[in-house]
């Protein structure tokens, strides 16, 4: 069913009605959205209050501190709607629209046309402010994904959103990687193909710079990495960006505080829900022992490998500093040396400047009393 686009009332209302699902447990979307051009500038200059009062819901849900525009002299962030935010809202509602509707791909092809057509009005957000405001409509879509077990297997279009904003894209490891990301892996992994990179590797890069630039947008990225499900990957994804970004030289504390409360959450019983589980340092070493004569045992050892680049980062800046640096007192001699560092023995992984050979002491020179 598609919405009649000259029918603002109803297109507003429909609108309204999924931002507010995406506050909740499971987005609703009803029927498609086809709008012109002129339309959603109108849902954003004019919104009803209806459609107001949901974006208000979704912000305070989702951000807490996020403002309308409409109360200047509050301090916290403000939420503004621009004509970006509504095709954005109008792609995900489409797209998860389609997702739970099985329909003929005669019936599907114009949503899609029109979903990828919004999509090429869209440019990546590049101030924390739209950074932010591109976040609150992309994380419950990706939580959205999650719940749909849908890790390694999205759809083009849900790529490309990824790969639009690096922010959210890297909040979510666990369902793929950003391109940039995946063509580096190479790197890293001798059983990974090598490719080139592609076009959007140098302006994705220059945007996660201006990220890491933020204080505030740094504390929200490890904050996410340390609810990520371990899965292989989050371990690579997570792994060959903070040795990008460790290679950069002036991002030791961002890696070190990460492993830090990383390390403290490893201490925390773990709750009824989540259930014992297997720790993955472990996990790394039994696949990473496993006999290379066969070809199931070698892939177990490639799987290990692509565990392990989650704490490379961290063992080459241990391996620089000859130690951990005295200001980290939480990151533990048990943690790093006893359960990190013999798996470096057992890893075949080369890449970051281990590969160029520049990093000034090897894993096992280093001598701890």
């Amino acid at each position: 069913m598609w919405l009649n686009t000259e029918n603002q009332p109803v297109i507003d209302a429909g609108l309204a009605g999924f931002i507010v699902s995406l506050a909740g447990s499971r987005p609703v979307c009803k029927a498609a959205l086809l709008l012109n051009n002129e339309l959603l500038h109108k849902l954003a200059a004019a919104p009803s209050p209806k459609l107001k009062k949901a974006w208000q819901l979704l912000g305070r849900q989702r951000f807490k501190r996020v403002s309308m525009a409409d109360e200047p002299n509050r301090s916290q962030p403000i939420l503004r709607v621009s004509p970006a935010l509504i095709v954005l809202a109008v792609i995900l509602h489409n797209q998860i629209f389609l997702r739970n509707n099985h329909f003929n791909n005669d019936a599907a092809e114009p949503v899609r046309r029109h979903v990828q057509a919004c999509l090429n009005l869209l440019s990546s957000p590049r101030t924390p402010a739209d950074i932010l405001n591109f976040d609150l409509l992309l994380a419950p879509y990706c939580e959205y994904l999650r719940a749909e077990n849908a890790a390694g297997k999205l759809d083009q279009l849900s790529l490309d959103l990824l790969n639009l904003a690096p922010f959210t894209a890297l909040q979510y490891l666990d369902l793929a990687l950003p391109e940039p990301l995946l063509r580096k892996a190479s790197a890293y992994l001798p059983h990974w193909p090598a490719s080139r990179e592609l076009d959007i590797g140098e302006a994705w890069w220059s945007a996660v710079s201006g990220i890491l630039d933020c204080p505030d947008l740094v504390a929200a990225l490890k904050n996410a990495w340390l609810g990520l499900p371990e899965n292989r990957l989050s371990c690579l994804g997570l792994g060959v960006f903070l040795e990008e970004v460790r290679g950069l030289g002036q991002y030791d504390d961002l890696i070190l505080s990460f492993f830090e409360a990383y390390e403290f959450l490893q201490k925390l019983p773990p709750s009824a829900a989540a259930g014992a589980g297997v720790c993955l340092p472990d996990l790394i070493a039994g696949l990473l022992k496993a006999s290379g004569d066969t070809l199931s045992g070698r892939r177990l050892n490639q799987v290990g490998n692509e565990y392990f680049l989650k704490f490379r980062a961290l063992l080459e800046i241990l391996a620089h500093r000859r130690g951990v640096p005295g200001e980290f007192r939480h990151l533990s001699y048990d943690f790093c040396f006893k359960r990190l560092l013999p798996l470096a023995a057992l890893a075949t992984i080369t890449g970051g400047q281990r590969r160029e050979q520049s990093t000034p002491v090897s894993f096992s020179t280093i001598k701890f009393s």
